[in-house]
């Protein structure tokens, strides 16, 4: 009995070759992508689930412990949330962070809320925001276009539209409740995001 080889040419046997090797090759793909289908349904079903009780967390937590755990979940800040409200989240820190920075030095540094869209990418990352494409500065100049709680701040930049109501909250946060807005003389006890937190839930009879 005859080989079935014997009687084909080398280009024939180099496409059967070809031709069994694509089977093999197209049924691990097509199993590959199945379990990373399987993979990317619980990973949405756990984001969502995240997200749903991370929506109810500031209701239940105290304002010290809702602002303990962000403290140590950066990354997680932004997870399932969408473009707008990640973007409005991210400026509101910026105006917040910069508002502190400026009363702790006295002025020496200057209260700047606005971030440039290169900034505002990173942070989105930074704290765990999921972008659709592959083009995430042009996602977010997109969002921040028909986004009501932004405005524009000179070329290429964005601040909260409430970025001034944000500073002078802080300002009467510091002056009500006596927080020194520089260092101690031995250079400690600077003022946290934390502290003033703290101080705004104790005004509002939380703590």
């Amino acid at each position: 009995m005859n080989h079935p080889l014997k009687d084909m040419g080398i280009a024939e046997i180099r496409a059967a070759a070809i031709v069994s090797e694509l089977g093999r090759a197209a049924s691990e793909y097509q199993d590959a992508l199945r379990e990373f289908e399987i993979t990317r349904q619980r990973l949405e079903v756990a984001k969502e689930k995240f997200a749903g009780v991370r929506r109810l967390a500031p209701d239940v937590l105290s304002p010290r412990e809702w602002s303990e755990w962000q403290y140590n979940h950066e990354d997680l800040w932004l997870v399932g949330m969408d473009i707008g409200e990640a973007i409005r989240q991210t400026l509101h820190i910026r105006a917040t962070s910069s508002a502190m920075e400026s009363l702790d030095s006295k002025g020496e540094k200057r209260w700047d809320p606005s971030m440039a869209t290169w900034e505002v990418v990173e942070a989105l990352v930074e704290h765990g925001f999921e972008f659709r494409t592959a083009t995430p500065r042009r996602e977010v100049h997109a969002a921040l276009l028909h986004l009501k709680s932004a405005k524009k701040m000179g070329e290429g930049r964005y601040a909260l539209k409430e970025a001034d109501a944000v500073y002078s909250d802080m300002k009467n946060s510091y002056e009500a409740h006596g927080i020194r807005t520089t260092r101690d003389e031995d250079g400690t006890n600077q003022t946290t995001v934390a502290d003033v937190e703290r101080v705004e839930a104790e005004t509002r009879g939380e703590l």
